[in-house]
């Protein structure tokens, strides 16, 4: 009994000690931070362009519909963790936090599934959906030859997401 207990605690003390949140990061910020712009874009446009995020209401829309979760699920079956990212075991994406779809089965993403030692912590799923945000928005960003109001901003960014 008391080597249960003692490798549950070591587990525990692991989890606790490692980041698992950190090789994500890494992943996604210089993701997010590349932005490029249409080359026939005027330099005042690219301007405007380059100060432009999504607002808080936009923000509060697309967390609204897509819920924030700390496992790895299947974005197709209502929201029920999965174990494994194999694409032939799921119906949907393998997706986490606040819509984060996984399309590659990386191992930085294995302490999150069903039965990993980790949860994503509301403060991670909220910096990973800015990541997510951000990418998002150059996807359409390098599209665009006029400046959109902020309303229209964050319907093409509400779509694309």
């Amino acid at each position: 009994m008391k080597i249960i207990f003692k490798k549950q605690r070591e587990c525990l003390e692991e989890a606790v000690a490692t980041d698992y949140f950190q090789p994500i990061r890494d992943k996604y910020m210089a993701k997010a931070a590349a932005r490029k712009y249409h080359s026939s874009a005027s330099p005042e446009v690219v301007q405007a362009l380059s100060q432009m995020s999504v607002s808080e209401n936009g923000r509060s829309k697309i967390r609204g519909s897509e819920g924030v979760i700390s496992k790895v699920y299947d974005d197709l079956r209502g929201g029920r963790p999965i174990d494994k990212l194999r694409r032939s075991q799921t119906k949907g994406t393998p997706t986490i936090g606040i819509g984060h779809a996984i399309f590659d089965a990386n191992p930085i993403w294995r302490p999150y599934l069903k039965s990993g030692p980790a949860s994503l912590s509301t403060a991670e799923a909220e910096e990973l959906f800015s990541y997510d945000l951000a990418s998002h928005a150059n996807r359409f960003i390098k599209k665009l030859t006029r400046v959109p109001t902020q309303n229209q901003f964050d319907a093409m960014l509400y779509y694309t997401y």
